[in-house]
């Protein structure tokens, strides 16, 4: 397969699923950006996308092969202070990696 999504399933690179790809994790691995969870310009562009989308959360995440790292993050007048990483199975981006197709979940306390 070619990477590209099908109608049985998420995008595949020669039969590894797209969170898996090689290739995607070693850019990611070269910006640093998976060690350094947590980044005042990555905050700036999720209060920005919070701004613009008129949504009270936003966050900027990063997917690497086992965790997901939220590099930006704002929740309402403050930036989040949280934790910064997740375990994979805890990610929703994963499902866009995955499928290289935006996912939108209006209100994720109510979608299984």
């Amino acid at each position: 397969m070619t990477g590209a999504e099908t109608s049985t399933g998420p995008a595949t690179v020669s039969g590894l699923s797209a969170v898996e790809d090689p290739e995607r994790l070693a850019v990611l691995e070269r910006t640093g950006l998976l060690q350094a969870a947590g980044s005042a310009t990555y905050d700036r562009y999720a209060r920005i996308a919070s701004a613009l989308l008129d949504v009270p959360v936003s966050f900027v995440t990063l997917v690497g092969l086992d965790e997901q790292v939220l590099a930006g993050a704002w929740r309402g007048d403050e930036p989040y202070s949280g934790r910064r990483r997740m375990p994979l199975r805890e990610s929703f981006c994963q499902f866009s990696v995955a499928t290289r197709e935006p996912l939108v979940i209006n209100d994720t306390r109510s979608d299984p």
